[in-house]
């Protein structure tokens, strides 16, 4: 290594005509990094046509992908590249004072990239850090060839090497780096004097270099996670497709219990649709037109009210349960930025609505008049209303590191510290617990509903986005966003009685109690999903996949 940094220039190594195809190489590679960069910034007005796309076409390899690939990339790429910064930092300081181990940087490379897999992303096996440094040292080795047995190798073996770092590039620069600096150095442009032994040349070999071995690190998890995902859908035991009802792009849904209806968003048809659950007909009975995209309705069983935002006037809308026509609508504008979500409260008679930017708003639910505006809005993510604690419940996907309890006047707020990047909420009152979904970790955090202390964690599907708890029998449904599974878990001991296949980019969960079904938005259509409560096999996946071969 140290004398492939010091070597001198030999402006004969490589030919002329190589150089010239090279640079023009590097800058297709350039032009091409540069489009893909651009484009992450129109990534999530692309991605809907890109899901849509792949799902008429049965890629659903390529549609779980880029559902995978959007939330890594606006969770975790600037905490990759501050890794990879400090890690190339560090890199540098080792190699002036301790040159001759140079293996600790390994180790270092190899221990912090599965910290921030397993404690940030995805839970990893702890092998993985051997894996991880046999990465580095191959980087490595692949960087301490000397160079000039290139130009003494003769023939087509001279060649071919030749024309492998013209025509793959993006390869060649990922596992051999150093060949492109040899180059610079060896070439007659003025740029090459600041890579002819100088520091300038040790910074960039070195920060090439970690910059290699990180990406592949990164590659092999993915590579890694694709394949355990893999395994899943070709497993009998846990696909179990459901029935699609409906196709559109639905949002939340409410059943109504007492008429055995289902109210569903239909965001792209600006319409909320219902069921009849008593025969479930292929279509909905009813369609009201709503005069805005339609993401979150709320039913107020014990009123018989539906409550409705309309986003693009900023006005709450108040709608009869039975008949859909509107009963009253409020004059004060309920400013705030992106979707609302709404809850409401019976016992003070008041309506919250969390706006994804700037405010939260507590509403009086007869008057429809502001009772008080918090600036509480920010990547809000799910609200609810939990009657035991008396308190709005507010999840944030990606801006704070807690979950937000607002009383019903909205004077007395208070912060539950939680890991970032939250989903769904469910509540049971009977176990006296608060369920937050942790789409990046693959987990649902159990806190006490009395001090809100963390109880446990709860395993389930990466991309847990919408939960459902179903006290009766004792049990939490998740489902995942990304992968497309749902999970059946007892919440007497934790574990998953079943995992099943329904669709991509699940929304939320609405639980038929009578019926132990299910009932699951997406951006594809609503799924019915039979739980199949009275006939599960209990805490062993084993013998489910048993009784699925035989």
């Amino acid at each position: 290594m140290k004398s492939l940094i010091k070597e001198n220039p030999d402006p004969a190594l490589f030919p002329s005509w190589f150089v010239r195809a090279l640079i023009f190489s590097r800058a297709i590679a350039a032009l091409i990094l540069v489009m893909l960069f651009f484009s992450m910034f129109c990534i999530d007005s692309i991605i809907p046509i890109i899901e849509s796309k792949c799902a008429q076409m049965g890629t659903s390899g390529v549609c779980r992908a880029i559902a995978i690939f959007r939330i890594f990339y606006h969770s975790y790429i600037p905490l990759i590249l501050l890794f990879i910064t400090l890690i190339c930092c560090r890199l540098i300081n080792l190699l002036f004072t301790k040159q001759n181990k140079f293996w600790i940087y390994v180790s270092a490379v190899a221990i912090l990239s599965y910290l921030v897999f397993d404690l940030l992303l995805f839970k990893l096996p702890a092998y993985y850090i051997f894996i991880y440094v046999i990465i580095g040292m191959l980087v490595l080795k692949l960087n301490a060839v000397n160079l000039r047995a290139i130009n003494a190798t003769s023939g087509l073996s001279y060649y071919l090497i030749l024309i492998f770092f013209i025509l793959l590039p993006f390869i060649a620069e990922l596992v051999f780096p150093s060949f492109t600096l040899s180059l610079l150095r060896n070439s007659k442009m003025k740029i090459s004097d600041y890579f002819r032994g100088g520091l300038w040349d040790k910074i960039v070999f070195y920060i090439t270099l970690g910059i290699s071995v990180n990406i592949l690190i990164f590659a092999f998890t993915f590579y890694g996670m694709g394949r355990h995902i893999a395994r899943e859908s070709v497993s009998e035991a846990l696909c179990r497709k459901a029935e699609k009802i409906a196709n559109g792009n639905f949002y939340s849904m409410q059943i109504d219990a007492a008429t055995d209806r289902l109210f569903a968003c239909d965001i792209e048809h600006y319409s909320l649709k219902v069921f009849d659950l008593s025969g479930l007909d292929p279509g909905p009975k009813k369609i009201k037109k709503m005069p805005a995209e339609l993401q979150d309705v709320r039913l107020n069983e014990a009123k018989r009210e539906l409550y409705y935002f309309d986003r693009t006037r900023d006005i709450m809308l108040v709608y009869d349960a039975d008949s859909l026509r509107l009963k009253r609508r409020s004059s004060f504008p309920f400013e705030g930025g992106y979707s609302a979500r709404v809850s409401f409260d019976n016992r003070s008679h008041t309506i919250a609505v969390a706006r994804e930017k700037d405010y939260m708003w507590i509403i009086d639910m007869e008057t429809l008049l502001p009772v008080e505006r918090l600036g509480a809005g920010d990547s809000n993510e799910f609200i609810i209303f939990n009657e035991k604690s008396n308190r709005y419940i507010l999840s944030y996907f990606k801006s704070f590191d807690f979950i937000r309890l607002v009383s019903p006047d909205g004077k007395d707020i208070r912060e539950i510290r939680a890991r970032r990047y939250q989903g769904g909420l469910a509540a049971s009152n009977k176990n006296n617990e608060l369920y937050v979904a942790l789409p990046l970790r693959g987990e649902i955090s159990v806190y006490d509903l009395k001090t809100f202390a963390l109880k446990r964690k709860i395993p389930t599907v990466f991309g847990v986005r919408g939960i459902a708890c179903d006290e009766e029998n004792n049990i939490i449904v998740a489902a995942s966003m990304c992968t497309g599974y749902v999970d059946v878990i007892d919440l007497g001991t934790d574990r998953r009685i079943s995992r099943d296949f329904v669709g991509y980019y699940l929304r939320e969960i609405c639980l038929n109690l009578q019926k132990e079904e299910a009932f699951i938005s997406s951006i594809f259509g609503v799924y019915r999903l039979s739980l199949e409560l009275k006939n599960r096999y209990k805490y062993d996946d084993k013998k489910r996949r048993e009784a699925a071969i035989n």
